[in-house]
């Protein structure tokens, strides 16, 4: 597809307390093999003490850092739940197509360019992966994959992409911090689309995640690939801050 072919985009991301991982979060925005120019970014950050961009000489700098990515942060002094979170962030974009990117998991190059080449040939209104892959950090990063659920359609919130158009006709996301999209796809399962979550992203497990993710760590499920070696040593000086 050439340039042209591709829609305005819009990248959303919910942080709470995610200062330490702003290197991988600029990292996985601009290793984006889609169309820069035609990329917004808006992250939603309700952080107690930790913000991620603490003034606007730290703004500045992430705009600067992105260019020509349009950049918007918003931040919320009450903390929310992730659901409510994704909500407002899909009220807060002005573009057609949307995707969400978390601020602690390893994003391919591919992840928008796929998922809008699935999205566009499927004439569908949502895609994702119904799998997730995790990249267990205190296991030297083994990499293990899991189904997300036995339900017809159950797609990991991280991975989502969609049309403003599918999402105002879905019941939203559940105001809650865990599984917020279990119910989403109620009545709009023919409008959705799975892609391969090898073409999309990595889940990273760590010290702070909101569930322990090791528990998905089995020999049955571990898979025979790695991680860069970039992207390991990425993580883990963040991890060591």
């Amino acid at each position: 597809m050439s340039n042209t072919e591709f829609p305005q985009m819009t990248i959303m991301m919910p942080i709470y307390n995610r200062s330490r991982w702003l290197p991988l979060i600029i990292h996985n925005i601009k290793c984006q093999d889609y169309p820069h120019d035609k990329l917004s970014v808006i992250i939603d950050d309700d952080s107690d003490t930790d913000f991620l961009l603490k003034s606007e000489e730290d703004i500045s700098y992430m705009k600067q850092m992105l260019y020509p990515i349009n950049f918007t942060y918003i931040n919320h002094k009450q903390k929310r739940s992730i659901g409510k979170k994704r909500n407002d962030l899909v009220k807060a974009c002005n573009t057609k197509y949307m995707a969400f990117m978390d601020s602690v998991d390893v994003y391919q190059s591919t992840y928008l360019t796929y998922s809008y080449h699935v999205l566009k040939s499927t004439k569908k209104g949502c895609v994702g992966s119904d799998k997730m892959v995790f990249a267990m950090s205190d296991r030297d990063f083994s990499i293990h994959a899991i189904d997300c659920g036995n339900r017809a359609i159950m797609v990991h919130e991280a991975c989502m992409m969609f049309t403003k158009k599918w999402f105002n006709a879905s019941p939203k996301f559940a105001n809650n911090s865990a599984g917020e999209g279990k119910n989403i796809f109620e009545g709009n399962e023919h409008q959705v689309a799975i892609t391969n979550v090898m073409n999309c992203m990595v889940c990273i497990q760590h010290g702070d995640n909101t569930i322990d993710k090791l528990q998905f760590a089995k020999d049955d499920n571990k898979l025979d690939i790695q991680l860069s070696d970039e992207c390991k040593n990425l993580i883990r000086n963040i991890l060591k801050n």
